[in-house]
């Protein structure tokens, strides 16, 4: 994030819900949010905030979790409320709903507040939990879930087909319940497909400035792409995953 929005001298206001805009980009792993917030800090009008909740959904003992709703609740207020440089006409963050304890209350929020949910998803669910099972590799190897150099990835590794399955299934019925959760919210929402980002960047990227009401500028960052969208490049036994879903609806996702 560019500090330096926050400590200059420039005037300072709340920002004005009838011109500036308030978003939460809504996702689940591997989808490209990093990148994303990544170049949204970097749009001299919008601040963004990555992952402040991450991992609260399943780190927070139960005893804990009326306290850290208090919390998110605090977050949210003081993070919307405060006042910024005239010149920022976007202010967002980005959070997996796994990680919002209130979700009910959440709702509530966004509507009362005037929010646009930029929602961010895959189209090929293979290549998807593929990407989850190889962050997995790469955090367990390195402690981290992405990369910033393409020296960094794994290597390629024998995928073990029936895990796979299970979490492709797991995988569906969490995209499914977004789904269902931000229909329920009912603002403006914008769906974007990771396939989208990697086939025009720019494209892509206007489609979200436009949303939140900004002018489109040329921004980049620095997270890399974790695992090569070629499979043949990561599964060693590539044939095997083919058999296994041949004549199915992920025979395509495999070969794309």
């Amino acid at each position: 994030m560019d500090i330096r929005r926050y400590i200059n001298f420039k005037k300072k206001e709340k920002l004005d819900e009838s011109t500036a805009c308030k978003f939460v980009l809504l996702f689940q792993g591997r989808t490209g949010s990093t990148y994303i917030t990544e170049c949204m800090n970097a749009h001299p009008h919008v601040i963004m905030e990555p992952e402040v909740w991450g991992g609260w959904g399943f780190q927070i003992p139960k005893t804990e979790i009326a306290a850290h709703i208090t919390r998110q609740t605090e977050w949210l207020h003081d993070f919307f409320e405060k006042k910024y440089d005239a010149t920022v006409r976007a202010v967002g963050f980005k959070t997996k709903l796994d990680d919002v304890l209130d979700k009910k209350r959440f709702i509530q929020y966004l509507r009362e507040n005037v929010f646009k949910i930029i929602h961010m998803t895959r189209q090929n669910h293979v290549k998807l939990v593929i990407s989850e099972i190889n962050a997995q590799r790469l955090f367990d190897k390195q402690k981290r879930w992405n990369i910033d150099n393409k020296s960094q990835r794994p290597g390629p590794f024998y995928l073990d087909i029936d895990r796979f399955d299970d979490q492709l299934k797991w995988r569906e019925k969490i995209e499914d319940w977004l789904d269902s959760y931000i229909s329920l919210i009912n603002v403006p929402t914008l769906k974007l497909y990771y396939e989208d980002l990697l086939a025009n960047e720019k494209d892509f990227f206007k489609k979200i400035t436009s949303f939140i009401g900004v002018t489109y500028v040329e921004t980049s960052g620095v997270t890399k792409k974790n695992t090569p969208d070629n499979l043949n490049h990561i599964i060693k036994n590539i044939d095997a995953l083919f058999i296994r879903y041949k004549y199915t609806k992920y025979e395509p996702m495999i070969l794309l």
